[in-house]
């Protein structure tokens, strides 16, 4: 694990003024139907940790600390036993492409010849303007970068959160799914140092760094359930820091919102904090969990405790 250096946090993202500018626009993509100046958490800078959320007064045991939906939501970078719509993640009992030419498999409700103005006209537009090769093959390289690919559509408020938020550089030993794209050489017009290839990369380096497993629930044709799994983009949730001994326990509902809720009491002037790693784990398990997923070693009381 010497190979590499721990990742500080990046000192700049945690002066006063960057900080209220990002809860205010925070605040404005939650809207009023997340966000209540009631919720006790805050914004606030830990020796150690940079920025993290912190209890604004005394939180009691199951009370709701905050709301969160994702600015991003997509596949994740893994193998499916499904093949689902890339849209709207309705299941396909035949595989069925996208007729735009972007290799996705996509259902015939949001396909692009279905109307005028589909869930997944835009991005199918950005994807083609890449010039795909082998367009009439299902490509599982796009479907995986697919969550990277949307950030191209993010407005200029979710594009300054996103970008507001910590993004460590992939391992070295690692191919992100946007290497893998250039390693496969998918797209005809997406080539290296171009502007679109370095954005993707500081999306992906984001995402990451970041991102929460979340789901959909879908029926196929014969009605029956399933969970198709995917990654959000959750940023209040994302600005918990980690420590082994959390102090809140998070939900998603069927509209992939975050509810968060504290776990224990949590005093006010408190951190605010998210186990990054499986509760039952072991402390060796959930130290090279942590090194090699989120970049540090964790220094909490269960890990220093050599019982």
């Amino acid at each position: 694990m010497a190979t590499e250096e721990a990742v500080q946090p990046d000192a700049s993202l945690a002066s006063p003024e960057r900080i209220a500018a990002f809860k205010a626009d925070l605040v404005a993509f939650l809207g009023e139907k997340l966000y209540s100046p009631e919720q006790p958490w805050d914004i606030a800078v830990f020796e150690g940790y940079g920025r993290g959320l912190v209890a604004t007064r005394d939180i009691a045991v199951n009370e709701l600390i905050f709301l969160d939906r994702p600015i991003l939501v997509g596949p994740r970078v893994n193998n499916y036993d499904v093949i689902f719509c890339a849209s709207c993640c309705r299941i396909q009992k035949r595989l069925t492409l996208c007729s735009g030419g972007c290799r996705l498999p996509i259902c015939a409700d949001c396909d692009r010849s279905a109307a005028p103005e589909t869930p997944h006209t835009a991005e199918c537009t950005v994807i083609t303007s890449w010039q795909p090769k082998d367009q009439k093959r299902y490509c599982k390289t796009i479907l995986y970068a697919l969550t990277s690919i949307r950030a191209m559509l993010l407005n200029d408020l979710e594009s300054r959160i996103v970008f507001n938020m910590e993004g460590h550089a992939p391992r070295k030993d690692m191919i992100t799914e946007i290497d893998r794209l250039l390693k496969d050489q998918i797209f005809a017009n997406l080539p290296e140092g171009s502007p679109n290839l370095t954005f993707l990369r500081r999306i992906v380096n984001v995402l990451n760094t970041n991102a929460f497993e979340t789901f959909r629930i879908v029926q196929d044709e014969e009605n029956n359930d399933h969970e198709i799994i995917l990654r959000g983009l959750y940023i209040l949730g994302a600005l918990m820091n980690h420590h082994c001994l959390a102090n809140v326990r998070y939900v998603f509902d069927e509209n992939q919102v975050m509810w968060c809720h504290a776990s224990r009491p949590i005093r006010k002037g408190e951190q605010i904090f998210n186990n990054y790693s499986k509760v039952l784990w072991g402390t060796q398990h959930r130290i090279i969990h942590l090194w090699f997923s989120k970049h540090f070693l964790c220094e909490c009381e269960r890990c220093r405790d050599v019982t």
